[in-house]
């Protein structure tokens, strides 16, 4: 077919790449040393590294050389202490172990050989003044053990209690529960102290810690008894692990997992759970880090619940029968 007259004639256009010039016989000779020089120089350092790994080369560095103290010496590492040299002896996780049947058995065939929940903290090498009782051997509950606590409620508010620790309580005990004999069967006892307030009444933190779920490590755990409820767990040294339970509250302002100072307001005063309907008032516990043995109802049981009574009476600003 002819073209048109005047239209240039149309080749495919290619991409034309410049060649490299040729290289001269003086780069070529140099070629060949210049890889000599690179693999004598790779094998020298292989070598300086494989003496180094064995330890054949000697070091210059000061801080291996053993002084007359042992310096530079490798020291065991320390256990883990607290804020005042207090070793910690921690649950395996926030809210400790379980109390079940299996871990509190009640009753016991013999009163010999006490069961520890948690690990033994007697042999720590320094404790405060003040500290509570590191095992159940070291527990007195005759005498009225006193843990140092920060009163549940401000200074100023109107507030009434007074020991009705073990008083008797309606309802079937659980194995976690103090118990008293009533014709013949056992009835669940008094696991702390009423502290009578208006509702609405700030409650503060005993102690700084954490806040724990009752029901990971109380089980069964009754929500219809205690109503609205906050445990914490403290890691202040003079009581760490002890747990205080503030319940019946209107609301609580924190949750499990969070961290607590010592006075700070975790939630206001009420009549929930099994007290709906009376009385607003603070019901609180403190219980131990271990099982204590107790003699109660012709049996022997194994519970970590305590008077918090003299605890409170300590902590009290007013100190109020």
């Amino acid at each position: 077919m002819a073209r048109p007259l005047g239209e240039p004639e149309r080749y495919p256009v290619a991409h034309v790449r410049p060649r490299a010039p040729r290289q001269g016989p003086e780069l070529r000779r140099l070629v060949g040393p210049l890889v000599l020089v690179l693999i004598a120089g790779a094998a020298v350092l292989l070598l300086l590294s494989g003496l180094s790994d064995t330890g054949s080369m000697p070091t210059s560095s000061p801080s291996a050389r053993p002084g007359p103290t042992g310096a530079g010496l490798s020291q065991p590492t320390p256990a883990a202490t607290g804020s005042a040299g207090v070793a910690t002896a921690r649950p395996t996780s926030p809210a400790g172990p379980t109390m079940t049947p299996d871990t509190l058995s009640s009753p016991l065939p013999s009163p010999t050989g006490r069961a520890s929940p948690t690990p033994d903290v007697s042999a720590a090498p320094s404790r405060p003044p003040n500290a509570a009782p590191a095992s159940a051997d070291e527990f007195d509950a005759e005498d009225g053990v006193v843990v140092d606590i920060a009163f549940p409620f401000k200074p100023g508010v109107r507030y009434r209690y007074r020991d009705n620790w073990l008083h008797e309580r309606p309802g079937s005990p659980e194995h976690y529960n103090h118990v008293r004999l009533r014709r013949g069967e056992l009835v669940r006892a008094h696991d702390g102290i009423d502290l009578y307030a208006p509702r609405g009444t700030p409650v503060v933190a005993s102690f700084a810690g954490t806040v724990i779920d009752p029901a990971e490590r109380w089980q069964p755990w009754h929500p219809e008894r205690y109503g609205v409820a906050v445990a914490i767990l403290s890691s202040e040294p003079q009581s760490e692990g002890y747990i205080a339970i503030l319940s019946h509250l209107d609301v609580a302002f924190v949750e499990p997992g969070e961290l607590v100072r010592r006075g700070e307001v975790i939630g206001l005063n009420g009549d929930s759970g099994n007290a709906e309907g009376g009385r607003a008032h603070l019901h609180y516990e403190l219980r131990a880090p271990f099982a204590i043995e107790w003699q109660e109802a012709d049996e022997v049981r194994l519970i970590d619940a305590f008077n918090p009574y003299h605890s409170l009476r300590a902590a009290d600003p007013k100190r109020a029968d």
